[in-house]
């Protein structure tokens, strides 16, 4: 085999390999935007209008936080039951990882599309895409 035969297979390879990374990337995206949409489902019903997955946003005032990775977060006024909403969300959409405080909740967000949401007339709009006014 030749230096450029061999530079070509090693290129196939790769590209097929690629093709099948992308192919995974397409799928891990459509099953987090269900699961996503099932997660706002959620605090659509319990009456929430603002949810942080993994991001650190005035609209639900976690600013002070030095982390939004690993959890969500709503406003903290909001509740569900007594309990802060964001508490009952993890719950209900069984990514709860135990622990949290008000407005804030432990979660696996791996299978989650991360971003500030905002439900406005019923329905959710991506707000921290937004651009920002001066």
């Amino acid at each position: 085999m030749t230096d450029f035969e061999s530079k070509t297979e090693r290129l196939v390879q790769r590209t097929a390999a690629l093709r099948e990374e992308l192919a995974q990337v397409q799928r891990d995206l459509v099953a987090a935007t269900g699961k996503t949409a099932e997660l706002l489902d959620i605090a659509a019903e319990a009456g929430v209008s603002a949810v942080s997955i993994g991001k650190i946003h005035e609209r639900v005032g976690n600013e002070r936080w030095t982390y939004g990775n690993g959890a969500i977060f709503t406003p903290v006024d909001e509740r569900v039951g007594g309990w802060p909403a964001a508490w009952h969300i993890a719950e209900r959409a069984g990514i709860s990882q135990g622990a949290g405080n008000p407005g804030q909740h432990q979660a696996d967000t791996s299978g989650l599309i991360d971003g500030v949401y905002e439900c406005r007339g019923g329905l959710w709009t991506r707000i921290d895409l937004e651009a920002v006014s001066a």
